[in-house]
C-alpha cells in the first residue's frame, strides 16, 4: 500500500501538476519543473512555492523585450 501510495504521489507531483499549472501560465510543463528544481534548490522552500509565478513573470517580460 505504501508502494502504490508514493507512486500516485510521484505521478501527481512530477506529472500532472507542472501540466495543469502549465496550461494555466501558458508554460510548458517541463519549464515549470526545471523553474521549481532550479529556485528550490537556491531560495529553498519559498523558491519552490513561487517557482511558477516567477517563470510566469519572466516570460512576460521577455516577451515584452522581444517585442518592442
Amino acid at each position: 500500500m505504501a508502494i502504490f501510495y508514493l507512486v500516485v504521489q510521484m505521478l501527481g507531483n512530477l506529472v500532472i501538476a507542472p501540466k495543469i499549472m502549465g496550461n494555466k501560465l501558458d508554460l510548458h510543463p517541463l519549464t515549470i519543473i526545471l523553474a521549481v528544481m532550479v529556485l528550490g534548490s537556491l531560495i529553498g522552500v519559498w523558491g519552490v512555492f513561487f517557482a511558477a509565478p516567477i517563470t510566469a513573470m519572466l516570460k512576460v517580460v521577455y516577451l515584452e523585450l522581444k517585442k518592442g
